[in-house]
């Protein structure tokens, strides 16, 4: 049996633009069929991942012919941001999955730092790729995106005319609206800080608070994520410790029926969450104490307080029932703490 070449190309595709469009067709004269990976899948909405894996491989798959297409296979992989080497292997597993393995070309372009992943294959043929320019400047999503949310057309010069198309639907929609009003929130905070003489790096509290299969969540009442789930915390007074910060805003955003002193001792363990993109406020650290209370007993009352709308006690088996609502890493960081290690100490 022949073997089949294939080319992989790794993209997040928000949205997908004439860069993107070049690679693909350059794979497609040089390669039997495309593998096309896209990124943050079921990742929430957010002014970075505003649209679905469906609505990006439909701005894909409208660029090209049907003849095309048919030799174009579109897949998507969740981010995993606290662990490169599952992310490789989920990848890894799509390329096995859906190729023979026998010949394999990455394609991509070494945008910054950000494109480091593109050194984690070296079983396969790399062919970095140059970016392409447009009125002077470097196709970017980064870019495109803002120009979206500032109201400057210039964007449309970026995209093919089918995205054009898909993109100026969505500017009609409230979803679009709200991106608009987060993305302005966060610009007008990050200024609020931009004369300091370092650019700041805040640091916050989180509780994973786990008990009987559950875990405690609130509702966000404020910009940014309002309306998604996340974790109880907030920043680091500057007299009070960790632990401190972590019970004191746990009670305030929860008013979980326990006391203090039995919150502190239920504490067994902390961790450091620190992707840089974790926050689109700021560098933010985040320090994340994993709380389990006795399962012995009823699940205390909870009451949303605060900052938070509502406070909720969600079975283990529901959060990814939701994964698309949580605010920005806080599904990664209950993974983290709840993947086989709960209740084995």
């Amino acid at each position: 049996m022949t073997k089949t070449s294939y080319s992989v190309f790794i993209l997040r595709g928000q949205p997908f633009h004439l860069g993107h469009k070049s690679i693909v067709q350059k794979a497609l004269k040089e390669t039997q069929a495309v593998l096309i990976i896209v990124g943050s899948y079921r990742s929430p909405v957010t002014i970075k991942n505003p649209w679905s894996f469906d609505l990006r491989e439909d701005m894909i798959r409208g660029c090209f012919s049907s003849d095309d297409n048919a030799r174009i296979l579109v897949k998507p992989i969740r981010d995993f941001l606290y662990s490169i080497h599952t992310w490789v292997t989920s990848l890894q597993s799509i390329v096995t999955a859906n190729t023979d393995s026998a010949y394999i070309t990455l394609y991509g372009h070494f945008k910054d730092d950000s494109s480091f992943y593109l050194n984690l294959f070296p079983q396969w043929k790399l062919v970095p790729m140059s970016n392409i320019k447009m009125i002077d400047t470097s196709i970017d999503g980064t870019l495109i995106r803002k120009m979206m949310y500032e109201g400057d057309s210039t964007w449309r010069c970026f995209v093919p005319d089918y995205v054009v198309n898909k993109i100026e639907e969505y500017i009609k929609t409230d979803e679009f609206q709200r991106m608009v009003r987060e993305y302005n929130f966060i610009q007008k905070y990050k200024k609020s800080w931009e004369k300091a003489p370092y650019p700041p790096t805040f640091v916050t509290t989180d509780a994973v608070v786990v008990q009987a299969g559950h875990v405690l969540l609130v509702v966000r009442g404020k910009e940014p994520g309002k309306g998604y789930y996340a974790l109880p915390g907030g920043f680091l007074n500057q007299k009070e410790t960790i632990k401190q910060c972590t019970v004191r805003e746990l009670k305030e955003e929860t008013k979980i029926d326990v006391s203090a002193i039995v919150l502190e001792k239920s504490i067994t363990e902390t961790a450091t969450f620190d992707h840089p993109n974790r926050d689109f406020r700021g560098r933010t650290l985040t320090h994340a104490s994993l709380i389990e209370l006795d399962y012995n007993r009823p699940l205390p009352k909870v009451k949303g307080a605060d900052d938070a709308a509502e406070a909720v006690w969600m079975p283990f088996n529901e959060l990814g029932l939701h994964e698309e609502k949580f605010y920005a890493d806080h599904l990664h960081i209950i993974q983290w703490f709840t993947s086989g290690k709960l209740y084995n100490r």
